[in-house]
């Protein structure tokens, strides 16, 4: 699976490391609970960087982009946290209009910190 930016520039060695840990799906114990299934589905459009339908997405289930998801290893392995949506589009730089949707759904997560 390589992580690709829609720009066609491949990501560097230490760039796919983070984006790997970064981008992981929450907890699998979980996988039954509603809200769960819809992060893992919304983080895997931010993976696959399809901006178009993970705005569809986060449009049909804006709860979704105040969602905290469970992150491994943050910090070079040293810390378990958690993080926003913004947190993992923001490390792929998506378009400008993507944060602008995700600012205008969760204002708050703008300020917000990743949680390690």
């Amino acid at each position: 699976d390589k992580l690709q930016s829609t720009n066609k520039h491949p990501h560097n060695l230490l760039e796919r490391i983070f984006l790997t840990r970064f981008l992981q799906n929450p907890d699998g114990n979980r996988k039954n609970d509603p809200t769960t299934s819809s992060i893992i589905q919304l983080h895997n459009l931010l993976r696959k960087e399809d901006w178009s339908l993970a705005t569809e997405f986060l449009q049909s289930n804006p709860a979704l982009a105040q969602t905290w998801h469970p992150i491994d290893r943050l910090y070079g392995g040293r810390y378990d946290g958690e993080a926003l949506p913004i947190h993992a589009a923001c490390a792929l730089r998506p378009p400008s209009s993507f944060i602008e949707m995700l600012a205008t759904l969760y204002p708050e997560g703008l300020v917000e910190k990743d949680k390690a």
